[in-house]
C-alpha cells in the first residue's frame, strides 16, 4: 500500500535529478571559491588584539563597601555604649 502523503491527485511525482555538472561549470565554481578565498585572507581583520581586556579586581566596589560597613559598625558601638 502505497503511503498517500507520496501521492497528489492520485500521480506521484518522480525526484527531480540534477544534471551531471559539465566542466566549464565546475572549473567556474572552483575559480569563484579562490575568488572569495582571496578576498577573505585579504580583509583586515575587525578584532585587534589590542583590546584590552576587563581589569578584574579594579573595582571600586569593595572597598566603597568595606567603608560603610566599617562606618555601620563604628556607629552600632558609640550606640551600644550610650545605652
Amino acid at each position: 500500500m502505497a503511503d498517500p502523503r507520496d501521492q497528489r491527485d492520485g500521480a506521484s511525482t518522480p525526484p527531480q535529478e540534477m544534471p551531471p555538472a559539465n566542466g566549464e561549470v565546475v572549473a567556474g565554481a572552483k575559480d569563484t571559491a579562490a575568488q572569495a578565498k582571496s578576498a577573505v585572507e585579504r580583509a583586515n581583520n575587525p578584532v585587534s588584539d589590542d583590546v584590552a581586556a576587563p581589569a578584574i579586581g579594579h573595582s571600586p566596589m569593595p572597598p566603597l563597601v568595606a567603608l560603610a560597613l566599617s562606618l555601620l559598625s563604628i556607629l552600632l558601638i558609640r550606640r551600644l555604649r550610650r545605652h
